[in-house]
């Protein structure tokens, strides 16, 4: 995952909504099923209570984060900044709810705050972030779950990389990442008065060549975490 210092005179990164619009249908090809994701949603549904409210940040195509939660007999809202992202979820989980917005500042409803079962975040903080978006994330996720309620995200975290504002070739595009590692993600979210339950760690290289996404030199293995915590 090479990754570099800010620039001068590089070309211009592509933003979150560029990238995620032009992924599109192929974004399912590229990371169909990923383990490590699948394991740490069979951990969320094996402690969720019936008929419980998950918001999904990041929501994607809506699978499969959705639509496991949806066929686990939960209500679930996605929230995606890529409205081509967000017409894909729409049609493939119309169970679910899917809004276009930013999860940077995104607010539940009145009616939502402090009433969610679960929150996750699948690789939602990574690209077009800074610091403090991703340190802030548990706090906000805090206070709109229940007392109990779990908050479960996804990571990739390079070994020996933390950065803010760094440019990443990711698959043949230039984008702008911020770059946390295990120790400082877990800190934050303990900070935010969470109990760490499960850590899931794997190595996951897309199907981007496969795929015909990108060549094989612009594709590399993405060092994933997945963290499952609980509210105190």
């Amino acid at each position: 995952m090479p990754i570099n210092q800010p620039q001068s005179d590089r070309r211009e990164p592509v933003s979150v909504v560029e990238i995620y619009n032009q992924l599109g249908n192929k974004f399912e090809d590229l990371f169909p099923n990923v383990p490590a994701h699948i394991r740490s949603l069979e951990w969320l549904i094996a402690n969720l209570p019936s008929k419980s409210k998950v918001i999904d940040l990041g929501s994607g195509t809506g699978r499969p984060t959705a639509s496991m939660l949806i066929e686990a007999g939960y209500k679930v809202k996605g929230i995606d900044i890529s409205p081509v992202m967000v017409k894909l979820a729409q049609e493939r989980v119309p169970q679910a709810i899917f809004e276009e917005a930013d999860a940077r500042n995104y607010e539940p409803t009145v009616e939502e705050k402090g009433n969610l079962d679960a929150v996750t975040a699948y690789s939602s903080f990574i690209a077009g972030v800074s610091y403090m978006d991703i340190i802030n994330l548990p706090k906000r996720v805090y206070n709109w779950l229940k007392p109990g309620g779990f908050f479960v995200s996804g990571w990739v975290i390079p070994p020996g990389v933390k950065g803010e504002n760094l440019i990443h070739n990711w698959m043949g595009n230039d984008v702008v990442v911020s770059i946390l590692p295990k120790e400082d993600l877990v800190e934050a979210i303990t900070a935010a008065n969470f109990e760490i339950l499960e850590l899931i760690e794997a190595i996951y290289t897309p199907n981007a060549v496969e795929s015909g996404f990108c060549k094989d030199e612009e594709v590399s293995e993405e060092p994933q975490l997945f963290i499952c915590a609980k509210k105190k």
